[in-house]
């Protein structure tokens, strides 16, 4: 895929900027995508169905223990090990957070009945 020539300084730029782990480039053709310099994270996040059974799954049981969630403590103990777990992609999610093992949003950190599939909380 060939960069238009008017964005020919901005391509010598992307080339020469190692992007920060956690992010994937949107242009899997240029050289910085490719270089050993650049840290990318593999993600293999859960599949669209495999998100909507979990999500299934967890309400069925939040629902049925009678809709508990956590205190603010525990919610702040969560929040502070995900953003520290190398799973844990800030920028995803409309700057919410997602993890890229689970594919859960913040939300989940809420509800007392969740666990972390790494059992980290």
């Amino acid at each position: 895929m060939d960069h238009p020539p008017q964005r020919v300084e901005e391509r010598r730029q992307h080339e020469e900027t190692p992007i920060p782990s956690g992010l994937i480039p949107s242009c899997r053709n240029c050289p910085s995508a490719k270089s050993s310099r650049t840290r990318v994270r593999r993600v293999d996040a859960p599949t669209l169905p495999q998100l909507l059974a979990r999500f299934a799954s967890a309400t069925a049981a939040w629902v049925a223990a009678g809709f508990p969630v956590c205190g603010q403590g525990v919610f702040n103990h969560r929040l502070a090990t995900c953003r520290g777990c190398e799973h844990w992609i800030p920028e995803a999610a409309l700057g919410f957070g997602r993890c890229s093992r689970c594919g859960c949003l913040k939300t989940k950190l809420w509800l007392a009945t969740e666990r972390c599939p790494e059992n980290r909380w």
